[in-house]
Parts: structure tokens; C-alpha cells; sequence
């Protein structure tokens, strides 16, 4: 039990840790931007109100409540405060995560069962812009589109080198230099700076998205399955990967 518990309270550090740094790289990152492109998805503000500081973003997603659920996300509220408590979620209870409410503090409207309530999370996962459309690149038959994120990333490689490419894909792309994977022919750990990710996936890649980082000045895209973290959390802060680490399994 003495091992269990040690285990938990060190899965809760972490993602402590986690949402600190999201919170901290965010402050930097703000800028003022009235109605970000979500094409009508997952971020699209369906209701604000400046004066008061409000804002209603769209939200589709399902998670099963895992280990890294803490006690106040487990608790599903009758209004988006610390109201009348409608259910107390346990391990494996699946919600419907329907929209996300931002009045200063964070509430997520999820449906469990035949309720439907509120529960707190304690970051904005779309803070900064985050996952709003960049650019869409027409590649042959397969479009791309281009989403921010923001994120720190290692290069690890089965080569000495990674691709480059002036745009998502390999049909009508052009290489346009190479990155060195960590610690091969006597270079230390790369590391880069993500700016954009594919929202489609590359089947002709294993099931991966293409990734926008800049080297030695030189911005284009590489394949994510190049790519690690260190840091604890997901390799890609997308608002899906980070709901899911905060509520989800380790």
C-alpha cells in the first residue's frame, strides 16, 4: 500500500508539474485575437462576453476518469461554481466533455450517464490559440491542416538524420535540409520548439502527423514519430491530449 501511495502522489507531482508549465509557457505566448479560425470544431467560441470576461468554447471528447482525476475533477456540479453536487465520478466512469467554460477559472459541462453538470479543470487547454488553423496546405489529393501548438520536443532517430520538408507530406514536397537526431556523430541532445501539427494523420507514415519546428533557422515540417518529451505529459499539447492526461489515465 506504502509503494501505491508513493505512486500516486508521484503521478499527481507530475502532473502538477505539467499544467505549471503549460500555465507559465501560455503567459508569454498570449496575445489579443477576437475570433480564432476552428473551422466550426473543437475551440470554437460559441458565446463570450468580454466586459464580464466569459467565454464558451465547443468541446466534444470522451474520457474514462483515471488516476490522474484529482478529487475536485471527480466532482460534477449542478452550475459551473461549487454548487449543489449532482455525482461523484469514480475509476473508469466514461463523461462527455460538451463544452468549455472560461469565466477566469475553468469548467468543463460533461454529460455522465443522465446527468449533465459541471466539473473544474485547471487549465485552459486552448489558452494562447492554441489548435486554432495556420494554413491549409493541398498536397496531390490529401489536404492538410496546419493547427497550432506550442511545445518542447527531443529528437530521437534509428538514423543520424531527420527529413526536412518544406510542407506536410511527402507528394509535391521538397527536402529542405536535415536535423540530426540526439547524440549521433558526436552532437548532444536536439531539442526544438513546435509551432504547428498536421491536424490529419500520414497513414503512409505509421499513423503520423507532421510537425512545423525551425533549425539552425531554417522552418519546415518533420515527421512526429522522430519526436519525444521529457518532460512528463503528452509528447503533443493538443487540448485532447491534455484534457485526457489531466482526467485520464497514466
Amino acid at each position: 500500500m506504502l509503494i501505491i501511495s508513493h505512486f500516486s502522489t508521484g503521478i499527481r507531482h507530475l502532473k502538477k508539474y505539467f499544467f505549471s508549465f503549460l500555465f507559465i509557457l501560455s503567459s508569454f505566448l498570449l496575445f489579443a485575437e477576437s475570433e480564432p479560425n476552428y473551422a466550426n470544431g473543437n475551440g470554437t467560441i460559441i458565446y463570450r462576453d468580454d466586459d464580464e470576461y466569459f467565454i464558451i468554447r465547443k468541446h466534444e471528447q470522451k474520457i474514462k476518469i483515471g488516476d490522474l482525476a484529482d478529487e475536485k475533477e471527480r466532482i460534477i456540479y449542478a452550475y459551473a461554481e461549487n454548487s449543489k453536487v449532482l455525482y461523484t465520478l469514480q475509476n473508469n466512469n466514461e463523461i462527455q466533455i460538451k463544452e468549455i467554460w472560461d469565466s477566469g477559472d475553468i469548467w468543463l459541462k460533461v454529460t455522465f450517464k443522465d446527468i449533465t453538470g459541471f466539473i473544474q479543470f485547471d487549465y485552459d487547454p486552448y489558452a494562447a490559440g492554441t489548435w486554432k488553423i495556420l494554413e491549409v496546405f493541398d498536397s496531390g489529393d490529401k489536404k492538410w491542416t496546419s493547427r497550432k501548438i506550442d511545445g518542447r520536443v527531443t529528437v530521437w532517430a534509428d538514423k543520424d538524420e531527420v527529413e526536412l520538408w518544406d510542407k506536410p507530406g511527402k507528394t509535391d514536397a521538397e527536402i529542405i535540409g536535415s536535423i540530426p537526431s540526439s547524440f549521433s556523430n558526436g552532437n548532444g541532445q536536439i531539442n526544438l520548439n513546435i509551432q504547428a501539427i498536421t491536424e490529419e494523420y500520414d497513414e503512409t507514415i505509421g499513423h503520423s502527423r507532421w510537425v512545423k519546428v525551425t533549425y539552425k533557422g531554417k522552418t519546415g515540417w518533420m515527421q512526429d514519430n522522430y519526436l519525444s518529451a521529457e518532460r512528463g505529459g503528452p509528447i503533443f499539447e493538443t487540448p485532447e491530449a491534455v484534457l485526457e492526461f489531466g482526467l485520464g489515465w497514466y
